[in-house]
C-alpha cells in the first residue's frame, strides 16, 4: 500500500523544493509565469512539472483498476 503513496510523496517533495528555490532565487514571490526566472530555477521548474503529470496518470489508472477489482470481489462475496 505504501507503494501507492510514493508518487504523491515524491511530487510533494519536488513541489516544496521548487517553492523554496523560487523564494530564495527571486528574493520573494514573483508574478504569474516564468518570465525572469534564472536558468537554474527554470530547469528546476521543468524537471518538477513534467514528472508530476507523467507519474499521476499510470498510478491513477492502476488505482481505479484495483478499486474495481476489489469492489467486484466484495460484491460477489456478499451475494454468495
Amino acid at each position: 500500500m505504501l507503494f501507492f503513496l510514493l508518487p504523491g510523496l515524491v511530487n510533494l517533495a519536488a513541489f516544496y523544493s521548487l517553492v523554496l528555490h523560487m523564494y530564495i532565487s527571486l528574493a520573494g514571490w514573483s508574478g504569474i509565469g516564468t518570465d525572469g526566472f534564472p536558468d537554474a530555477l527554470y530547469m528546476h521548474y521543468a524537471l518538477m512539472t513534467y514528472p508530476f503529470f507523467i507519474s499521476f496518470f499510470p498510478f491513477d489508472s492502476l488505482w481505479a483498476a484495483l478499486d474495481s477489482l476489489l469492489s467486484n470481489q466484495a460484491a460477489e462475496a456478499m451475494a454468495g
